[in-house]
């Protein structure tokens, strides 16, 4: 992703997702189900 002249390096959804799963700290789990949700969302809507 670029923003400005700067090009930064970000995980897609599904490679975040992925990662969360193989952790086991609460907020990591916390969190997953939010990811997952989003993600389904996204995919119902095609993107």
């Amino acid at each position: 992703m670029a923003v400005g002249d700067i090009t930064i390096k970000v995980l897609s959804l599904e490679r975040l997702i992925e990662t969360k799963r193989k952790l086991t700290r609460p907020k990591d789990r916390l969190m997953l189900m939010h990811l997952e949700a989003t993600l389904d969302e996204r995919r119902k809507l095609g993107r």
